[in-house]
Protein backbone atom coordinates (compact mmCIF):
# COMPACT_ATOMS: atom_id res chain seq x y z
CA UNK A 1 0.00 0.00 0.00
CA UNK A 2 1.48 3.07 -0.84
CA UNK A 3 1.74 6.90 0.91
CA UNK A 4 -1.02 8.35 -1.38
CA UNK A 5 -3.52 5.84 -0.46
CA UNK A 6 -2.75 6.32 3.35
CA UNK A 7 -3.27 10.01 3.44
CA UNK A 8 -6.16 11.67 4.75
CA UNK A 9 -7.85 14.63 3.49
CA UNK A 10 -8.99 17.55 6.18
CA UNK A 11 -11.32 20.15 3.81
CA UNK A 12 -11.01 23.32 5.46
CA UNK A 13 -13.44 26.06 5.17
CA UNK A 14 -11.82 29.47 5.71
CA UNK A 15 -14.89 31.72 7.27
CA UNK A 16 -15.64 35.47 5.89
CA UNK A 17 -14.74 38.88 6.85
CA UNK A 18 -10.95 38.54 5.13
CA UNK A 19 -8.82 40.51 7.38
CA UNK A 20 -6.24 37.81 6.60
CA UNK A 21 -4.55 38.93 10.41
CA UNK A 22 -3.44 36.03 11.86
CA UNK A 23 -4.45 33.52 9.15
CA UNK A 24 -1.63 31.58 8.87
CA UNK A 25 -1.15 31.67 12.86
CA UNK A 26 -4.82 30.41 12.95
CA UNK A 27 -3.91 27.81 11.08
CA UNK A 28 -0.81 26.55 12.52
CA UNK A 29 -3.14 26.27 15.38
CA UNK A 30 -5.77 23.78 14.23
CA UNK A 31 -3.85 21.65 12.00
CA UNK A 32 -1.31 18.74 13.09
CA UNK A 33 1.92 17.35 12.08
CA UNK A 34 0.79 14.09 10.71
CA UNK A 35 2.29 13.39 7.42
CA UNK A 36 -0.41 11.55 6.19
CA UNK A 37 -2.62 14.16 6.69
CA UNK A 38 -3.32 16.80 3.76
CA UNK A 39 -5.41 19.66 4.79
CA UNK A 40 -6.96 22.09 1.82
CA UNK A 41 -8.47 25.21 2.22
CA UNK A 42 -11.41 26.32 0.35
CA UNK A 43 -12.80 30.14 0.43
CA UNK A 44 -15.12 32.36 -0.69
CA UNK A 45 -14.53 34.36 -3.96
CA UNK A 46 -13.55 37.95 -2.71
CA UNK A 47 -15.59 39.45 -5.44
CA UNK A 48 -18.86 37.93 -3.97
CA UNK A 49 -18.02 38.86 0.13
CA UNK A 50 -20.61 41.15 1.14
CA UNK A 51 -21.26 42.95 4.50
CA UNK A 52 -24.70 41.38 5.08
CA UNK A 53 -23.57 38.33 6.59
CA UNK A 54 -27.02 36.44 6.11
CA UNK A 55 -25.33 36.32 2.55
CA UNK A 56 -22.29 35.29 3.95
CA UNK A 57 -23.70 32.43 5.96
CA UNK A 58 -25.83 31.09 3.02
CA UNK A 59 -22.59 31.27 0.36
CA UNK A 60 -20.65 29.65 3.38
CA UNK A 61 -23.52 27.13 4.27
CA UNK A 62 -23.14 26.31 -0.43
CA UNK A 63 -19.59 25.82 0.06
CA UNK A 64 -19.89 23.43 3.10
CA UNK A 65 -22.11 21.08 1.03
CA UNK A 66 -20.79 20.98 -2.61
CA UNK A 67 -16.91 20.72 -1.01
CA UNK A 68 -17.97 18.35 2.20
CA UNK A 69 -16.18 20.70 4.52
CA UNK A 70 -14.94 18.91 8.15
CA UNK A 71 -13.52 22.31 9.63
CA UNK A 72 -14.16 25.79 9.64
CA UNK A 73 -11.37 28.98 10.36
CA UNK A 74 -11.21 32.19 10.92
CA UNK A 75 -9.00 35.08 11.76
CA UNK A 76 -11.95 37.71 12.29
CA UNK A 77 -14.01 38.79 15.44
CA UNK A 78 -17.27 39.20 13.97
CA UNK A 79 -15.83 35.64 11.78
CA UNK A 80 -16.41 33.68 15.06
CA UNK A 81 -19.96 34.48 15.54
CA UNK A 82 -20.29 32.88 11.82
CA UNK A 83 -18.77 29.51 12.66
CA UNK A 84 -20.82 29.15 15.84
CA UNK A 85 -23.78 29.27 13.54
CA UNK A 86 -22.46 27.23 11.65
CA UNK A 87 -21.37 24.53 13.86
CA UNK A 88 -24.60 24.26 15.17
CA UNK A 89 -26.15 23.26 11.69
CA UNK A 90 -23.44 20.97 10.72
CA UNK A 91 -22.69 17.72 12.20
CA UNK A 92 -19.57 16.87 10.18
CA UNK A 93 -17.84 20.59 11.51
CA UNK A 94 -14.93 18.58 13.85
CA UNK A 95 -13.57 21.75 15.25
CA UNK A 96 -16.71 23.18 16.98
CA UNK A 97 -16.21 25.60 19.64
CA UNK A 98 -19.15 28.28 21.67
CA UNK A 99 -22.71 28.37 20.67
CA UNK A 100 -24.06 31.26 19.11
CA UNK A 101 -25.10 32.86 22.53
CA UNK A 102 -22.02 32.30 24.54
CA UNK A 103 -20.01 33.44 20.99
CA UNK A 104 -22.14 36.88 21.30
CA UNK A 105 -21.61 37.44 24.82
CA UNK A 106 -17.63 37.65 24.15
CA UNK A 107 -17.67 39.66 20.99
CA UNK A 108 -20.01 42.36 22.68
CA UNK A 109 -18.12 44.47 24.45
CA UNK A 110 -20.87 45.41 26.70
CA UNK A 111 -22.37 41.80 27.23
CA UNK A 112 -19.23 40.39 28.55
CA UNK A 113 -19.04 42.46 31.89
CA UNK A 114 -21.96 40.74 32.83
CA UNK A 115 -19.75 37.57 32.94
CA UNK A 116 -17.85 39.16 35.62
CA UNK A 117 -18.36 41.22 38.84
CA UNK A 118 -18.78 44.43 38.48
CA UNK A 119 -15.86 44.87 41.04
CA UNK A 120 -13.57 43.28 37.99
CA UNK A 121 -14.48 45.82 35.71
CA UNK A 122 -13.64 49.04 34.35
CA UNK A 123 -16.89 51.44 35.09
CA UNK A 124 -18.75 51.25 31.11
CA UNK A 125 -21.68 53.34 30.06
CA UNK A 126 -23.49 51.80 27.29
CA UNK A 127 -25.51 54.92 24.73
CA UNK A 128 -28.19 54.65 22.45
CA UNK A 129 -27.70 55.97 19.78
CA UNK A 130 -31.22 56.79 19.18
CA UNK A 131 -31.71 59.01 22.46
CA UNK A 132 -31.48 62.57 22.75
CA UNK A 133 -28.29 63.90 21.59
CA UNK A 134 -28.10 66.62 24.36
CA UNK A 135 -29.01 64.04 26.92
CA UNK A 136 -26.29 61.89 26.37
CA UNK A 137 -23.97 64.36 26.19
CA UNK A 138 -25.06 65.01 29.62
CA UNK A 139 -24.56 61.45 30.75
CA UNK A 140 -21.05 61.16 29.43
CA UNK A 141 -20.05 64.56 31.16
CA UNK A 142 -21.35 63.32 34.50
CA UNK A 143 -19.80 59.77 34.09
CA UNK A 144 -16.05 61.31 32.68
CA UNK A 145 -15.97 63.79 35.41
CA UNK A 146 -17.40 61.40 38.35
CA UNK A 147 -14.29 59.21 37.17
CA UNK A 148 -11.64 62.10 36.51
CA UNK A 149 -9.90 61.13 33.63
CA UNK A 150 -10.02 61.11 29.93
CA UNK A 151 -13.10 59.05 27.90
CA UNK A 152 -12.46 56.12 25.97
CA UNK A 153 -15.45 55.70 23.20
CA UNK A 154 -15.75 51.72 21.79
CA UNK A 155 -17.94 50.27 19.47
CA UNK A 156 -20.00 47.16 21.28
CA UNK A 157 -18.23 44.99 18.76
CA UNK A 158 -14.50 44.90 17.09
CA UNK A 159 -15.10 44.84 13.15
CA UNK A 160 -10.94 44.03 13.33
CA UNK A 161 -9.22 46.08 10.54
CA UNK A 162 -11.41 49.23 11.11
CA UNK A 163 -10.74 51.90 13.39
CA UNK A 164 -13.47 51.51 16.35
CA UNK A 165 -11.99 53.12 19.04
CA UNK A 166 -11.30 56.97 20.38
CA UNK A 167 -9.23 58.46 23.23
CA UNK A 168 -10.77 61.98 23.82
CA UNK A 169 -9.67 64.44 27.10
CA UNK A 170 -13.18 66.60 26.32
CA UNK A 171 -16.25 65.49 25.01
CA UNK A 172 -17.28 68.88 23.57
CA UNK A 173 -14.05 69.99 22.04
CA UNK A 174 -13.87 66.66 20.04
CA UNK A 175 -17.81 66.88 18.70
CA UNK A 176 -17.14 66.37 15.24
CA UNK A 177 -14.80 63.53 14.95
CA UNK A 178 -17.17 61.75 17.56
CA UNK A 179 -20.30 62.33 15.40
CA UNK A 180 -18.01 60.79 13.03
CA UNK A 181 -17.09 57.45 15.15
CA UNK A 182 -21.24 57.59 16.28
CA UNK A 183 -22.16 56.94 12.36
CA UNK A 184 -19.25 54.84 11.84
CA UNK A 185 -20.72 52.48 14.69
CA UNK A 186 -24.67 53.16 13.47
CA UNK A 187 -23.38 52.06 10.29
CA UNK A 188 -21.81 48.79 10.62
CA UNK A 189 -24.45 47.85 13.27
CA UNK A 190 -27.50 48.30 10.78
CA UNK A 191 -25.45 46.53 7.34
CA UNK A 192 -24.01 44.23 9.24
CA UNK A 193 -25.53 42.95 12.11
CA UNK A 194 -28.73 43.52 13.23
CA UNK A 195 -30.17 41.66 10.37
CA UNK A 196 -28.09 38.48 11.53
CA UNK A 197 -29.56 39.45 15.29
CA UNK A 198 -33.24 39.68 13.72
CA UNK A 199 -32.82 35.99 11.98
CA UNK A 200 -30.68 34.21 15.00
CA UNK A 201 -31.02 36.16 18.30
CA UNK A 202 -33.79 36.31 20.60
CA UNK A 203 -35.25 39.89 21.03
CA UNK A 204 -36.62 38.59 24.71
CA UNK A 205 -33.36 37.51 25.46
CA UNK A 206 -31.41 40.72 24.37
CA UNK A 207 -33.03 43.34 23.51
CA UNK A 208 -30.90 45.83 23.99
CA UNK A 209 -28.76 44.41 21.23
CA UNK A 210 -31.61 45.37 18.11
CA UNK A 211 -30.21 49.07 19.15
CA UNK A 212 -26.99 50.73 17.62
CA UNK A 213 -25.12 52.04 21.08
CA UNK A 214 -21.77 52.52 21.39
CA UNK A 215 -19.42 52.42 24.77
CA UNK A 216 -17.57 55.16 27.07
CA UNK A 217 -15.52 54.08 29.52
CA UNK A 218 -12.15 55.90 31.56
CA UNK A 219 -9.41 55.83 29.66
CA UNK A 220 -6.37 54.14 31.60
CA UNK A 221 -3.20 52.29 29.54
CA UNK A 222 -1.02 49.63 31.03
CA UNK A 223 1.69 51.64 31.84
CA UNK A 224 -0.31 54.45 34.18
CA UNK A 225 -3.16 51.26 35.03
CA UNK A 226 -0.67 48.07 35.01
CA UNK A 227 -3.67 46.31 37.55
CA UNK A 228 -4.69 44.54 34.21
CA UNK A 229 -6.74 42.30 35.68
CA UNK A 230 -9.04 44.84 36.22
CA UNK A 231 -9.46 45.49 32.20
CA UNK A 232 -11.99 43.53 30.35
CA UNK A 233 -10.13 41.41 27.76
CA UNK A 234 -11.85 39.14 24.96
CA UNK A 235 -12.60 35.98 26.35
CA UNK A 236 -14.46 32.37 25.47
CA UNK A 237 -16.33 30.08 27.35
CA UNK A 238 -15.11 26.41 27.67
CA UNK A 239 -17.04 24.02 30.11
CA UNK A 240 -18.85 26.90 31.84
CA UNK A 241 -15.56 28.72 32.27
CA UNK A 242 -14.49 31.93 30.86
CA UNK A 243 -10.74 31.57 29.10
CA UNK A 244 -9.18 34.89 28.82
CA UNK A 245 -7.89 36.01 25.33
CA UNK A 246 -4.67 37.77 24.58
CA UNK A 247 -5.26 41.67 25.41
CA UNK A 248 -6.15 43.39 22.05
CA UNK A 249 -6.99 47.02 21.14
CA UNK A 250 -4.16 48.86 22.00
CA UNK A 251 -4.00 50.47 24.95
CA UNK A 252 -7.57 49.55 26.83
CA UNK A 253 -6.93 45.85 27.00
CA UNK A 254 -10.04 45.20 24.80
Amino acid sequence: MNCISLCKSIRILYIPPYYENHFELTLDRLITRDKYVEYQVFTINKKFITIDFNFLLSMCRSLINDEHIQMLITDSYIGQLLIAKLCQEYSQIHNGGMNVFHTLQCINRYLITELFDIEECIPTLCIEIKEDWKRNFQIVETFLSNNNIDGFMKSLYSFDNQLCSFRFSNWKNHMEIINTYIERYKQQYMTSLLPFFRVYISRKQYPFIFKPNYLIQPFFDLVTYPHWRLIIASACIYEKEIIMWPLVDGYSGW
